[in-house]
């Protein structure tokens, strides 16, 4: 498994990121479970064992490929694997034992990113602020980070899927941000503010002590907290169009307004 792959699955079983698990049956077709990581250690990855034991056992004693889809952010992670044992008891992070399955470790595990966000560029009257830092991995995204950990950042658009933004360095050196660090991201306009986690994408262009790229938003499982972070974000690019438009309305009105007339009062000749 490479570097990229050995990443992907460590940031899922490290969320313990909500996952389905793609059975094939007798007939040909395949049957979907809901599940979640549990744990990963030298043999594979353990996963919740869902409750049809008799297909998961089938599976177990066939060895056949079965198939592994989890989320994050407006990725959709997949691999194939085989499914190895079951055990019962399999810890969790609140303490409590559940039925576990052990996936054997796969040999890529691939990123399917879908983009059907509409994204907004920012103008002028646009008040979007974004401030951006660098945290540890297992860090709580609601405590405030060290000013030290600040990332200098300029944004240009933005969307439901992430933001355009340039990263500036200093004294003249690049920005130290990489792909793999873990980002905890403010979003502010108005009245509205917003926590989400992100991570960078591939760079477009690049200078002595400027990066442009790109930032991805990462909304994990579908609990409360995350569709209430969905819901700002979509009122927050919504005020942002609202604001587009009249700005553009505005410049066409001042554009079609007729030249001012001289008010200039004519003076009197002399008889």
């Amino acid at each position: 498994m490479n570097l990229e792959s050995t990443q992907f699955l460590a940031d899922g079983v490290a969320r313990r990121a909500g996952l389905v698990l793609s059975v094939p049956t007798e007939r040909g077709g395949l049957v979907h479970f809901k599940s979640r990581f549990l744990s990963q250690d030298a043999e594979g990855v353990w996963v919740h064992s869902p409750n049809d034991t008799a297909a998961i056992n089938e599976a177990v004693a066939l060895r056949g490929l079965v198939g592994v889809t989890f989320k994050a952010g407006d990725t959709r992670r997949v691999f194939a694997t085989t499914l190895v044992r079951t055990k019962p008891d399999c810890p969790t992070p609140d303490g409590t034992r559940v039925n576990g399955v052990l996936l054997a470790l796969p040999s890529e595990v691939k990123a399917i990113q879908r983009r059907n966000e509409f994204r907004v560029r920012l103008v002028p009257e646009n008040k979007l602020t974004m401030n951006c830092w660098i945290i540890p991995r297992h860090a709580d995204l609601k405590i405030r980070p060290l000013p030290s950990q600040r990332v200098k950042l300029e944004i240009h658009d933005i969307s439901m899927g992430g933001a355009g933004i340039t990263l500036f360095g200093t004294d003249g050196k690049p920005p130290i941000v990489t792909r793999d660090d873990r980002l905890r991201v403010e979003i502010r306009l108005d009245d509205m503010e917003m926590l989400v986690e992100g991570r960078l994408r591939l760079p477009d262009t690049t200078t002595a002590n400027t990066l442009r790229t790109g930032l991805r938003f990462f909304f994990f499982d579908d609990g409360l907290d995350e569709r209430l972070k969905r819901s700002q974000l979509t009122k927050i690019i919504g005020r942002l169009q609202i604001q587009q438009v009249k700005a553009v309305r505005k410049q066409a009105d001042e554009q079609s307004l007729p030249p001012p007339q001289s008010t200039s009062v004519p003076t009197a000749t002399p008889a």
